[in-house]
């Protein structure tokens, strides 16, 4: 009865594990794209970077609260 019960717990953690692998991964692939390559073409790359950024992520977080 136990091992079963911790079976699926196991599992259950390590499928949301990997769920949250994948999205960080696909985030990360985004934001390669879409933040850090198209900067040097922004004047002041550092400050409009710190900006992206910021932007980039808060929408991340806003998008995928249900982990």
């Amino acid at each position: 009865m136990y091992s079963v019960m911790l079976i699926s717990y196991i599992s259950k953690f390590f499928e949301a594990g990997s769920k949250f692998i994948s999205i960080m991964s696909f985030s990360l692939l985004k934001f390669l794209q879409n933040v850090v390559l198209p900067a040097p073409a922004v004047p002041n790359t550092k400050i409009a970077l710190s900006i992206r950024v910021k932007k980039y992520f808060y929408q991340i977080i806003k998008k995928n609260t249900f982990i």
